[in-house]
């Protein structure tokens, strides 16, 4: 073995065993793509009977091992080979980004949604298992993790613990729809109103946003943004305008003496077909899976290897869901996905109401979204990179895999190009909210204010900026991860296929990696 090898060897036996002691002391949110700062792992031989530990021992434990962690694999970097130090940063900044999220951000002090989402995933992923005692196990305990959550929290945000509240009645009810056919539930429910009575009792207080040092750094280095607050800010008021303008000049000149808002408005919506709402989406899902074949943006074999399952989202997360989403579970090989769709009528909106940019959407969750991205990081060959997974990575290749069917002329209906840009605008704003938010320079009615622009209801324009306060950073991804994939698929020189067989190859890495990929295959 040569020297490089046995680093490479010793590097991923550090980065195996890191992972795999994440993944037993917080087994759910491991196995979860629902918390993007976690490595993704579900362990062969997991025990049941465990949940996750955020007493504030286990908090600090953890920290001192992740900067360990990090300092061993770090070590190894100076002779490391080409590849195996991408390896090693990807790993090192995880586990970084991991340590201060436990311990500047601290979801798990604030947000008692968290811990509720922590409890429903859990428990739902239990269900879901082969292992019939899986569900009874994780159901014992259940009790004793959320007297931890409990412990855990304070001093709460009112509008968290609004949230929260909101949270546990939806849970609740789940809940008891699980207990007519699994009464052993019930002890879990009663637990589930201890927790809900131990709110009431929290210290609560009224600011929600991240202490004042924090927000650059997270932006900086935790959402690889590589800006300041005050950079993001004149970038998304840049890009807003930039939009604004192009959505006014394309209604000019396809609906004259039309604002873009009318134009939208007056555009034919999709009708319900006899199979509902999930049936729609399945169909369009099947006809992206097709193009992109034709596209030669996936194989036969992986396309056929990983179906794309279509279904609502759970009940129990409709308090912190703000729109439709997408999953798939952890392992080696991939073995498919779920696109979940959030129901019109969980949104305050008309019933069985099929948005008219569906086609986005489902483009952008499943082929050649997420589904696609997350099937080759599930299938790659270096082991470590199938357990990273990066917001501004996955959701600016979700949001360019829009701009790919775009570009392929998959839409072709009457103002799909406003559609697609209103789609950019409506990213554009959120990440003007969620930086705007955050550096303390817009309130709350501000924020629903700029959503309600955008067309949605007052309530949902409110319930959506009161979420997007729950993951501080995460809405600027959108707008930057896509900008920075359009700059780079610019520079490759590449046809979309070639282009996104050679993304596909890399996992999640910052796109400073990505760029350089591409500039040593020009050279």
């Amino acid at each position: 073995m040569s020297d490089q090898d046995k680093i490479g060897s010793d590097f991923e036996r550090i980065a195996g065993k890191a992972t795999s002691e994440l993944a037993r002391r917080f087994p759910v949110c491991c196995q979860s793509d629902e918390f993007n700062y976690f490595p993704q792992l579900k362990l062969i031989d997991a025990d049941w009977s465990k949940w996750d530990d955020f007493s504030s021992g286990s908090i600090a434990e953890t920290a001192a091992k992740l900067k360990e962690w990090e300092a061993a694999i770090q070590a190894s970097f100076p002779h490391a080979s080409l590849e195996d130090r991408a390896d090693i940063r990807l790993v090192a900044e995880c586990f970084s980004t991991l340590r201060e999220q436990l311990t500047l951000v601290g979801p798990h002090k604030s947000q008692p949604t968290f811990h509720l989402t922590v409890l429903s995933l859990g428990l739902a992923e239990a269900i879901e298992a082969n292992d019939p005692e899986a569900f009874s196990r994780r159901l014992m305990g259940a009790p004793a993790f959320l007297e931890r959550a409990i412990d855990c929290l304070g001093p709460v945000p009112r509008m968290f613990l609004e949230l929260g509240l909101d949270m546990a009645d939806d849970v609740i009810e789940w809940l008891v729809s699980l207990a007519k056919a699994r009464p052993e539930v019930k002890e879990a429910g009663a637990a589930l109103e201890d927790f809900r009575r131990g709110l009431a009792k929290l210290e609560v207080v009224p600011s929600f946003r991240l202490d004042e040092e924090v927000p650059d750094r997270v932006y900086k280095n935790h959402m690889r943004c590589h800006m300041g607050v005050g950079e993001l800010e004149d970038y998304f008021d840049s890009e807003i305008a930039r939009i604004s303008e192009v959505l006014s000049s394309a209604s000019q000149k396809n609906f004259p003496g039309h604002g873009w808002k009318e134009a939208i408005e007056s555009l034919p919506g999709p009708s319900l077909p006899r199979d509902g709402m999930m049936g729609h989406f399945g169909k369009e899902v099947r006809r992206l899976g097709i193009k992109c074949l034709d596209l030669g943006l996936v194989s036969k074999e992986d396309h056929l290897a990983n179906p794309v399952t279509v279904a609502p989202v759970p009940s129990f997360l409709s308090a912190i869901r703000s729109a439709a989403a997408y999953g798939m579970p952890p392992g080696h090989p991939a073995s498919g996905g779920t696109f979940y769709v959030l129901a019109s009528e969980s949104l305050g909106e008309a019933k069985n109401l099929i948005q008219k940019d569906y086609r986005m959407l489902a483009a952008h969750e499943t082929w050649p979204g997420h589904h696609l991205l997350d099937l080759h990081r599930w299938n790659n060959p270096r082991e470590v990179r199938r357990h990273i997974e990066h917001p501004m990575f996955y959701e600016g290749w979700a949001c360019f895999a829009e701009t790919i069917m775009d570009m392929a002329g998959y839409y072709d209906a009457p103002g799909d190009s406003l559609l697609l840009n209103k789609r950019h605008l409506w990213r554009a704003v959120r990440g003007r909210i969620d930086v705007g938010l955050q550096c303390r320079k817009m309130e709350m009615d501000a924020a629903a204010g700029m959503l309600l622009s955008m067309g949605m209801t007052p309530a949902r324009a409110m319930a959506s900026a009161r979420r997007y306060a729950l993951k501080p950073a995460y809405q600027v991804c959108y707008t930057l991860g896509l900008r920075r994939f359009e700059d780079i698929f610019a520079k490759s020189g590449m046809d979309l296929a070639g282009f996104t067989k050679e993304v596909m190859t890399m996992g999640e890495p910052d796109f400073a990696e990505l760029l350089g990929k591409f500039s040593e295959d020009e050279t």
